[in-house]
């Protein structure tokens, strides 16, 4: 999953090394209706079997670095440490994800 075409042209120029790459979503091309239109059909013990699938220590995804001071790096994220991290975010900002329209804000 990408978020600009730039982006997309990266991996694009190493598709050819990612033989588990079934597909390539560019979120500024429509791409989260087309990633929920691609569940619709999945029978639910498909999914289920995935997620049985799936451990702490399983990669959740791989963040990459600008590359604005050299190549850029991709950095492995598990489940757990994805979960751990949005745990914090939640707990540590609870009151932002409370907010109403008008609250003051800082950042």
């Amino acid at each position: 999953m990408v978020e600009h075409e730039d982006h997309a042209m990266t991996v694009g120029s190493v598709i050819d090394r990612l033989p588990h790459l079934k597909r390539l979503w560019q979120l500024d091309a429509g791409a989260v209706d087309e990633l929920l239109g691609a569940g619709v059909d999945i029978d639910d013990e498909v999914v289920q079997r995935h997620r049985r699938a799936v451990t702490p220590d399983s990669v959740a995804t791989v963040i990459y670095t600008s590359g604005t001071t050299g190549r850029p790096k991709g950095c492995v994220i598990t489940h757990a440490s994805f979960m751990f991290e949005s745990d914090t975010m939640v707990g540590r900002w609870e009151p932002v994800f409370h907010s109403k329209p008008g609250d003051e804000a800082a950042t």
